[in-house]
């Protein structure tokens, strides 16, 4: 079994007349003015490749924010016959309390097959005074 592709996005949309999938907005990195922060909903799609007879599989998706593993979810890759599938996991209300790595990994037994790196940094907050509109030329 091979992974083809894996990623995070905040949805995931699979067109039931085509059968195509749809990404929605790729989670490529978190920027706060604080902490914490929470990242209200995340999807983990991935493309999976087998050979024939080859077996299903469990797997599990586990996520960290740097060393701090924040949850671990298992799956099933289940091919049903087909030398493709597609799984996709869902996530809700992950807080994150420091800024770092938050990484999503996908592991089937020991293995690593992926792992989806979000940086979370912070940005300075902007006062009311910096956003006021500055007063036209010749004051008025």
């Amino acid at each position: 079994m091979r992974l083809i592709s894996a990623l995070c996005c905040e949805s995931v949309v699979v067109d039931q007349f085509t059968n195509r999938v749809s990404i929605f907005n790729l989670l490529e990195e978190v920027i706060t003015p604080t902490l914490p922060v929470g990242i209200f909903v995340v999807a983990n799609f991935a493309l999976w490749e087998r050979e024939p007879g080859e077996a299903d599989s469990r797997a599990s998706l586990i996520v960290r924010m740097n060393t701090n593993q924040l949850t671990q979810l298992p799956f099933e890759i289940a091919f049903q016959d087909k030398s493709r599938c597609r799984t996709i996991v869902g996530l809700s209300g992950i807080v994150l309390n420091e800024v770092g790595q938050l990484t999503f990994e996908i592991t089937v037994g020991d293995a690593i097959y992926s792992t989806w790196r979000v940086p979370v940094s912070l940005v300075a907050q902007q006062t009311a005074e910096a956003v006021a509109p500055a007063a036209p030329p010749g004051g008025a």
